[in-house]
């Protein structure tokens, strides 16, 4: 965690989130409502690069939102990295910075900028599903 501090220097007053599974979902486990926010609601935030230029983020208890960056954040998705977070303010919105570091080093191998949210809705349990 040395690394991540060496980046909090960097960066002043900034505070950064390092990615944390967003509960363990994927994508397929949500239906898109193509309803989108420039902003997440106030919360405590989790999220998980899902792919080079997909964030799934999840606020409080349960609500979910799809982030698709403006550009690729390579090895975003690789648990050999650690992507994290920049938070300016009690919001995270579009725009804010995501870096891509090196576990050991701590160094920057990628970095993009966050799009617009799309809430999601977890699809419904099928019959198979619910006797599991």
């Amino acid at each position: 965690m040395k690394h991540a501090a060496s980046l909090i220097l960097a960066l002043g007053f900034t505070t950064l989130l390092v990615a944390q599974e967003a509960a363990g979902k994927s994508l397929e486990d949500f239906e898109r409502t193509g309803e989108f926010s420039e902003c997440l609601p106030h919360g405590r935030y989790r999220y998980d690069a899902l792919d080079s230029t997909r964030f799934l983020f999840r606020v409080g208890a349960g609500d979910f939102f799809l982030n698709e960056a403006t550009d690729p954040c390579e090895k975003a998705e690789s648990k050999s990295f650690v992507t994290v977070l920049e938070k300016t303010g009690t919001k995270i919105c579009s725009g804010v910075s995501v870096w891509v570091t090196d576990r050991d080093s701590g160094g920057v191998i990628s970095s993009c900028r966050l799009g617009a949210f799309e809430r999601l809705v977890l699809k419904p349990k099928s019959d198979e599903q619910k006797s599991d």
